[in-house]
């Protein structure tokens, strides 16, 4: 049988909802979270429009700390947003490295 279970979320916690220029976030949106699901020992928020169910967003604490990935810890909103545009322009791939194609004849 799984365990799954409503609660109410107390005020203060919201989802970041980022504001994109381009590649570039440059505002922020807070959406209230109103409850927790809780499906077998992982938990999820819930909004009035959803309920988010992967890890991929950002989750604004009443003391301003943003949880991030389900690892990452950030001391403000403009914190992560920082983190999150210098990744957006750090290269991951040999491609992005070399500016070159690799695989080319």
């Amino acid at each position: 049988m799984k365990n799954t279970a409503i609660i109410p979320a107390p005020p203060g916690y919201f989802i970041v909802e980022p504001v994109h220029e381009g590649e570039k976030i440059v505002d922020t949106v807070l959406i209230p979270i109103i409850g927790w699901f809780i499906d077998c020992q992982i938990t999820h928020p819930i909004t009035l429009f959803q309920t988010f169910e992967d890890n991929n967003y950002p989750i604004l604490t009443p003391g301003n700390i943003v949880f991030y990935d389900s690892q990452d810890t950030y001391n403000s909103i403009e914190d992560w947003m920082t983190c999150q545009n210098a990744r957006a322009q750090t290269p991951t791939t040999l491609f992005e490295l070399n500016g070159k194609n690799q695989g080319a004849a």
